[in-house]
């Protein structure tokens, strides 16, 4: 088995910092007093961005990842979102553009 060199960890380490900045950014902070707290912006489907599934029920839950909600059928779905972030945020981006399309909305 050839033993691993420091330059091969590298993608491995990159992909548990990015998960770990997502985590931290999914969790709430409080504003310092004083200062109002910036809503994030609401999720705006009625679907799971992962499974498509409705969401109902008391399994949903919802993250936040640069100031915008995402809502999931239930923490496996969260789980698959947050082990590849940039494959969803591409999709709900494309999403979003096609809302604003049908819309009519730039």
């Amino acid at each position: 088995m050839p033993r691993s060199t420091p330059l091969m960890m590298i993608p491995g380490l990159c992909l548990v910092l990015l998960i770990a900045g997502l985590v931290l950014s999914a969790q709430e902070t409080p504003a310092p007093a004083g200062q109002p707290t910036v809503a994030a912006k609401r999720y705006p489907f009625n679907q799971c961005l992962v499974s498509g599934e409705r969401l109902q029920g008391d399994s949903v839950v919802s993250t936040i990842v640069e100031g915008q909600e995402f809502k999931f059928i239930n923490q496996g779905s969260l789980k698959k979102f947050l082990k590849e972030p940039q494959k969803y945020l591409e999709k709900f981006r494309r999403d979003v553009a096609l809302l604003r399309q049908d819309k009519g909305t730039p």
